[in-house]
């Protein structure tokens, strides 16, 4: 359920398109610097990629991820699809991606 600033809640159509973070975690991909990712999934269709390493201000989105980024992704979308706390529309768009980028 979603609620808006002045405490109405949000009707279906705008809970759908509202944009949050549904995932985000911290790994150490290079030697001494941390890179949070953080996954927002679109409409159910498409999966936003966000990254931002300790020694840099801003947020990246144009680097497009590795097979790595992908496989850690699937594990936490299982992982949370297990527990009832993501859709399994969006836990099936990720297993489909990563299949996709291993046929690339």
């Amino acid at each position: 359920m979603v609620f808006l600033k002045n405490g109405s809640q949000a009707n279906n159509w705008l809970q759908d398109h509202i944009m949050k973070a549904h995932l985000e975690w911290t790994d150490k991909p290079e030697n001494g610097i941390k890179r949070k990712v953080r996954i927002t999934f679109l409409k159910g269709q498409r999966v936003k990629w966000q990254f931002k390493r300790s020694d840099e201000d801003r947020w990246n989105y144009n680097i497009d991820p590795t097979i790595e980024d992908w496989e850690m992704l699937k594990k936490k979308t299982e992982a949370l699809y297990k527990r009832r706390r993501l859709k399994y529309d969006y836990f099936e768009l990720v297993t489909v991606k990563l299949a996709e980028k291993y046929n690339d």
